[in-house]
């Protein structure tokens, strides 16, 4: 079944005025597409197309677009650390997920990376990445990103 979520916007803070020494630089849009199809155990079709597709669209609605496919475990959150290095406070940051993807005991659902091998539902966690209403809770570096929208096609 294919699963689509649309995360709620996030609202970010912005001081009174600005601190001295720092420059002012004007928000960005900025995107970060994953697809992820080449799944050794059960390779999906479209992902791969919809993420290459959707970060040729981006462009003309001003983003700044970083697109990855067919990620590791350890190359997506590499991807999603350097992408949370680049948003800056008041930017537009898109988040889209295509791949495989599921939902444990309790509802937390996980984006899985090509390499994903657990077994044991206590495992998920440790080879998958969890994805949360507002931002993606496992990777500590993601804790702190102000995630605007967020978008995930998962094949569970």
């Amino acid at each position: 079944a294919l699963c689509a979520l649309a995360l709620p916007a996030v609202a970010q803070p912005r001081p009174s005025q600005p601190r001295k020494g720092l420059a002012l630089t004007t928000p960005q849009r900025r995107a970060l597409v994953i697809g992820n199809s080449s799944y050794p155990r059960q390779p999906l079709l479209n992902p791969g197309n919809d993420a290459t597709d959707l970060a040729a669209t981006l462009p003309d609605a001003g983003f700044n677009v970083t697109l990855r496919t067919d990620l590791d475990n350890k190359a997506l959150e590499r991807a999603l650390i350097d992408f949370s290095d680049t948003v800056q406070p008041g930017d537009t940051a898109l988040f889209f997920f295509s791949g495989h993807g599921l939902q444990v005991e309790g509802g937390q659902n996980y984006l899985l990376p090509l390499d994903f091998t657990a077994k044991a539902e206590a495992d998920v966690k440790y080879q998958a990445l969890a994805a949360g209403p507002n931002r993606f809770a496992t990777a500590q570096p993601m804790r702190a990103l102000p995630w605007q929208l967020a978008s995930l096609a998962l094949v569970r």
